[in-house]
């Protein structure tokens, strides 16, 4: 009868664990799904890792390219910056020699100018002179002429008043003489005569 009970209690003891043994393999097996879903969940992580590595990785090389291009356009724009300044320059220093040629040129056109002008007034001068000249001889004949007149008239008077013939011969040779001695007369002679009969006839 005890080995009855024993082997009860040893039955009722051995299903007790077999049941408790299922619970632990349901158990188990429960965190043996759970364990297999968070694996795939770190799977989806380290796909989704990776992903963004490689995203990481494209948009590096995109900022590197990025920076590429920039760094290119500046060394372009500072190429052209330096070119541009150098025409410029160029621009300056053509346009400073044009400025200069110019002011030398203006120098040159003022002295030309100075010259004229003072050719002008000398040849005005001449003209002037050659005028006075003019007038002064011009001046010298009416007084010869009226000189001549004078003459001739008081031959003519002295004709009048003398009757005799050879006075009147004398006269005449005398008055032809007159004639011929005015006809050598020098210009000094001339000028001299001239201010004779200005102050007498004044």
């Amino acid at each position: 009868m005890q080995e009855a009970n024993q082997i009860i209690q040893e039955i009722f003891e051995l299903r007790k664990n077999i049941t408790n043994i299922k619970d632990e393999i349901y158990k188990n097996k429960i965190k043996n799904k759970y364990l297999n879903f968070l694996l795939m969940d770190i799977e989806e992580g380290v796909h989704d890792v990776k992903y963004l590595k490689q995203n990481c990785e494209f948009l590096f090389c995109d900022i590197n390219n990025v920076i590429s291009s920039l760094e290119k356009k500046k060394k372009n724009r500072e190429l052209i910056f330096c070119i541009s300044e150098q025409k410029l320059k160029e621009q300056i220093n053509t346009v400073t020699t044009k400025i200069v040629a110019i002011k030398h040129e203006n120098k040159i056109l003022q002295e030309n100018a100075k010259s004229l002008e003072k050719e002008i007034e000398e040849l005005k001068e001449k003209k002037n002179s050659a005028i006075q000249l003019k007038t002064k001889s011009l001046n010298l004949h009416i007084h010869d002429n009226k000189h001549d007149e004078i003459i001739e008239n008081n031959i003519i008077e002295e004709e009048k008043i003398v009757p005799s013939e050879n006075i009147s011969h004398t006269t005449k040779q005398n008055k032809d003489e007159k004639k011929k001695s005015k006809n050598i007369f020098t210009t000094k002679d001339i000028y001299e005569k001239s201010l004779l009969l200005k102050k007498k006839y004044k």
